[in-house]
């Protein structure tokens, strides 16, 4: 079967995922790495949905001793002051224009896809996708890519899969796809050439 449909994450595709620098921004007194060390399980649970952000800022609070209120500053800079990549954009932009049709799959929480669907643009284009807040998933999980293929009736053999992280690129292979590991937007359409997009593009 030829390749139909592009899926991509969002993160560090899309968006900058920069928590040690806006962790070093809410904390200017904390070192950033250390701090994230110890906040990371239960951010993951926050993107497997088990978590609520306001409970997870509360945790974090109760966990560290650090206020509660850098933590809360930390979930809105997370949100609201994220950095696009714009020649990912531009990339899905041309994608777009020549009717490919695009997913996004992506580990993230509720609240943050609810934003960048009402703020960026970049969300527009998808036609769908599925977040680890959705269904419990974590990439490489295989759950997360079956459920993906579920709910748009997909074929895992007509997709091409973007990640920047090495492990969920091989867990898409393991569940069917063509699959390459992002590093930037020229790289990532050259790959989409030699998939057959973006040359009519």
């Amino acid at each position: 079967m030829s390749i139909q449909n592009v899926v991509f994450d969002i993160g560090n595709v899309f968006v900058r995922w920069t928590p040690f620098e806006n962790l070093k921004v809410c904390f200017p007194d904390q070192e950033p790495q250390p701090l994230w060390t110890q906040m990371r399980s239960a951010w993951r649970d926050l993107n497997r949905g088990l978590m609520s952000m306001d409970a997870i800022i509360d945790l974090f609070h109760k966990e560290t001793g650090l206020p509660r209120e850098g933590f809360a500053q930390f979930c809105t800079l997370v949100m609201e002051q994220a950095t696009i990549i714009p020649d990912s954009v531009a990339v899905q932009a041309q994608l777009a224009k020549a009717g490919v049709p695009l997913y996004f799959l992506s580990d993230n929480i509720r609240e943050i896809i609810a934003y960048y669907r009402a703020h960026y643009d970049f969300m527009r284009p998808f036609v769908g996708g599925v977040a680890s807040y959705e269904n419990g998933f974590l990439k490489p999980e295989p759950g997360i890519y079956s459920d993906l293929f579920k709910r748009f009736d997909l074929d895992p053999a007509s997709c091409v899969f973007f990640d920047d992280v090495a492990a969920n690129v091989d867990g898409a292979r393991q569940a069917g796809m063509t699959a390459f590991v992002f590093t930037d937007a020229a790289a990532c359409a050259r790959d989409l050439k030699t998939c057959g997009f973006l040359d009519a593009a």
